[in-house]
């Protein structure tokens, strides 16, 4: 197998693993949901690990634990993609026996690898640009995650986010007088919403820029 194989292998097994395990969410949140309507009398249900009492309060699951868990996942994801790419700097500088370590670069994150590609391998990475730019999105969600507990008023990117959370509704194809929900929003209280649709978004563009991003470096590999 060669090494573009091996990585690429890698995250085919990585996205199954992730898309196994998160359909028990999206089970579990349509179950609460359904329940929450129709019925009181389920008790002692166990998700995840957790013990719960739904027929005192079926929504505070749908309102702590789901989010919890959405949340988790989005960051699980982005940190395998952010580590994909610092391996794919490692394994070349190891390779093409470069004059500096990934660590040697100013920056952090997935810029710092960028520039460190850019730089030593000749990526252009305005091949990627359209995904690039999603990315950067996922970035922004993904910091206000970490460092802000998820709410976007305590974020140090604020604006930013903002504008993420201002892009216009897609209309509905089948009833063009209504709007698709968004994928992610900003709550009444600052805190972020995403919807199942915005985490599988983050898995194909990760898979989809991985995949590019390792045919155009490994192409003899």
């Amino acid at each position: 197998m060669t090494k573009k194989e091996e990585m690429l292998d890698e995250l085919e097994k990585y996205i199954e693993y992730v898309k196994v395990n998160y359909s028990r969410i999206i089970f579990n949140e349509d179950y609460i949901k359904e329940i929450s309507k129709n019925r009181t009398d389920i008790t002692n249900r166990s998700e995840f690990g957790i013990e719960y009492d739904l027929s005192k309060n079926p929504c505070q699951t749908e309102a702590i634990y789901l989010p919890f868990f959405k949340s988790s996942t989005f960051v699980y994801i982005y940190a395998f993609f952010e580590a994909s790419m610092e391996d794919l700097c490692h394994y070349l500088y190891e390779k093409n026996n470069y004059p500096k370590r990934l660590s040697e670069i100013k920056g952090i994150g997935i810029e710092r690898s960028k520039n460190y590609l850019k730089k030593y391998s000749g990526v252009h990475f305005n091949l990627f640009n359209k995904e690039w730019q999603t990315l950067k999105e996922f970035n922004k969600v993904r910091n206000c995650i970490i460092h802000a507990g998820g709410n976007v008023n305590k974020s140090r990117e604020k604006d930013k986010l903002e504008e993420v959370f201002k892009k216009p509704l897609a209309k509905s194809v089948i009833q063009p007088d209504t709007f698709i929900p968004p994928n992610i929003k900003m709550e009444d209280d600052g805190t972020i919403y995403m919807s199942i649709n915005y985490i599988n978004n983050l898995l194909s563009v990760v898979y989809s820029f991985l995949t590019s991003l390792y045919d155009y470096v490994l192409t003899d590999e």
